[in-house]
Formats: structure tokens, sequence, C-alpha cells
């Protein structure tokens, strides 16, 4: 056998909950062989898992945290074994099955993931099996507009105060704020901050940091991990006065990322922050001020004229149609396509972190050629400040 694969219709394999999933195996054969069977194996869960080491008395022990949540498990079966010979060719087969309606996003994390698959089998009989995974993306439907919380102004505020040769100084106070906290990916967050200083020491530097923090849970217990996305750093030479340091509308632009919360799912939980980080000196700890910020799949109506333009093109009504690599007119689904007529055009981008879709149990010769790493894809928007950047 030449080479064995999946392939979708849809090119970069981006999905909604209630889509079809439309593909094909192939593969090719340069000598007559018979097959057991050709099967597909099509798959949605999230799992986590972790080890601790635990101390009881003078014992010390690791122990295994894991759980699992299983969305769909669909079967199919492309055709059974028998003794007809395939003869030297390619050959195709064709399947396809329906997403829930209510699905968790594709998410990859430090310790746990959140991940759909296709799993083709092709039986060989006097040869190991041919296995090959594919994995797809899934992305939900958040909307923005129906959050008015996240549309206001947020502010936070912290005060520290340090000390200097074993004497108590002034407090520094740091405040930051936002003109709206959600956002979607592609979009530009203004950042405002302030520093009033009034300790005997000079900042070492600030950073305002954009954060994903994210918890796994398992068997009763829980484990956090947090993650950098984006940071700006101002070392001290760039305030105007030893006291004051001023961050006026500082751009940064989302990345593609997973909308917050991760809704539908039990055992991960996802949050994102806006952290204002403030270095006060080696004598001290950073201190930080934090802004929750809720990330998105449609933006604000009132922030549609900040992304690149809607293209001219005809509204596309066909729902397989809707999936096209192109996604010039929008990703929306047929009957919300009248609700967002002038949604800014968006793109699937790869998002930062990726995984292995090897699992245990699965062959040493899975995906023979083939790299079984894999990253989701998310909805973006591309901004007129992201446009702007990268010329």
């Amino acid at each position: 056998m030449e080479s064995f694969s999946v392939e979708l219709e849809q090119p970069q394999g981006v999905f909604l909950p209630g889509q079809n999933v439309n593909g094909f195996i192939q593969f090719k054969t340069t000598a007559a062989e018979s097959f057991k069977g050709l099967t597909v194996e099509c798959v949605g869960k999230s799992q986590v898992q972790w080890s601790e080491t635990e101390t009881s008395g003078r014992e010390t022990e690791t122990v295994h945290y894991q759980a699992s949540e299983n969305y769909f498990y669909h079967k199919i079966l492309l055709f059974a074994g028998s003794d007809t010979e395939f003869q030297p060719n390619d050959y195709r087969y064709a399947f396809s099955f329906t997403l829930p309606h209510q699905l968790p996003p594709s998410f990859e994390g430090a310790h746990g993931s959140l991940r759909y698959y296709i799993k083709a089998v092709l039986g060989r009989r006097w040869m190991l099996d041919a296995v090959f995974k594919r994995g797809f993306s899934v992305n939900t439907i958040v909307d923005l507009n129906q959050n008015f919380q996240a549309s206001i102004p947020v502010k936070n505020e912290e005060t520290k105060t340090v000390c200097c040769l074993c004497c108590q100084s002034g407090p520094i106070t740091a405040i930051a704020w936002l003109p709206k906290s959600g956002y979607v990916p592609g979009e530009t967050i203004l950042f405002c901050g302030r520093v009033d200083n009034k300790s005997r020491s000079r900042l070492l530097q600030t950073s305002v940091r954009l954060v994903e923090r994210t918890i796994f849970k398992a068997q009763g217990k829980q484990k956090e991990d947090e993650r950098v996305i984006r940071e700006i750093t101002r070392s001290q030479q760039s305030a105007d006065r030893e006291d004051l340091e001023l961050w006026n509308n500082i751009p940064i632009i989302v990345p593609p990322l997973a909308p917050s919360d991760l809704h539908h799912c039990s055992i991960i939980d996802l949050r994102y922050f806006l952290e204002f980080v403030i270095d006060p000196g080696t004598l001290s700890f950073n201190f930080k001020v934090p802004i929750e910020i809720t990330i998105g799949t449609i933006p604000f109506k009132e922030s549609f004229p900040t992304f690149q333009p809607q293209a001219s093109a005809p509204p596309i009504m066909d729902g397989s149609s809707a999936n096209s690599m192109a996604n010039t007119i929008g990703f929306l689904p047929p009957f919300m396509l009248n609700q967002y007529p002038n949604l800014p055009p968006s793109t699937y981008e790869s998002g930062m972190f990726g995984g292995n879709l090897r699992e245990e149990g699965d062959t040493e010769h899975l995906n023979i050629g083939f790299d079984t790493l894999f990253k989701p894809i998310y909805i973006s928007y591309p901004s007129v400040d992201n446009q702007n950047s990268s010329a």
C-alpha cells in the first residue's frame, strides 16, 4: 500500500455544532490485496490528567488524577471484509456524520484537551492494519452582543506598601482600565494604566500581559495552569517622571483563542485576564492588577468599523458553502445571517497551542508519513490595526 489518509470536504477542518462533517478515506494499492474491512470512528471528547506527589506521614507516593467526558462517538463501516482482491489503483470511500448541537470548542491545554478527530482503520489480512487519525476543529458561537456586562468600561486598582532598608515608605498605587471587557480574536484591546509611586525606590519595570488561566478538574481535585499569551514590558527609563508611569491606549491584538468558559465542558474551566504587573525593585515582590476579559466569536456591533470592511460579495445562503476556506463574508449559519448582515469578514487562524493526537493504545504505525501533531483553528477577524501592523 502506497498511501492511506483521511480527507475532509472543508479544507481547513473547521465546523460549528450541528453542522455536517463530510469527508472520504483514500488509499492506494500497489499490488493486488484483500482487506478485512474499513471503519471510521468519529470522536469528540475532553480529557484531563496530571500527577502529584503526596506525603502521608513518612510515606510519599505519586498520585495520578484523570477524568474525561465523551460528547459523541460514531463508528461507520465503509466496507466489510471479503475475498475480493483490490487491484492496484486509487480508492475513495465517502463518510458523513452530523455534529451535536451542543458542543464545547476545541482546546489544547497543559494538563488536558478538548479534542475532535476522525480515526480510520483499514484491516489488512497479512500485514499490520493501516490506521490514520485526522483532527478537526469545532468553534462555538459566543455572541458578545448578548453580554451587556462585557460592553461597559472596567477598572481595577491595587496598592502596595514596600519597605526600604527596614523602613516603611509611601505606597505604590497601580490602576488599570479598559473601555470594555469583551473581545474577539483579531480585535485590538486598548489598554490604559497608571502607576503612582510614592515610595522611596524607583520602579524597576512595568508590564501588561494577556494571560490564559485554566482549571483542570478530576476526582475531586483541581489543577491550575497559567500561560502568558502576550506581554509588553517597559523598563524604568520609559517613565516620564520617576513617580509616575502612564500607559495610554496601548494596543494589544487578541490572537486566535478558544472562547471563554468552554461551555458544555465540566472538567476544564477557561478564563482570560489582562494583568498590569508592577516590579517595585529587588527588595519587594511584583504585584498585579488583573482585569478579567471575555473572548467571544461575534464582536459587538459597535466595534464592526474597527475591523476590515466587508467584501462586496453576495451572501452565502447554503449551509455547507458557509464552511468555505475563503470565509470572506462570515461563518454564521443561514438562520443568523439576517441578524448580522454587516458582520466583518472572518478568517480561520491556527491557535497558539497544540497537542499530539497519539494516545495510549495507538499503534506505533499511526499516520505513517504524516504528522500526528494538531493545532485547533479558530475564527478570527482581521482588524484595521492588525493590517497596519503587518504593513
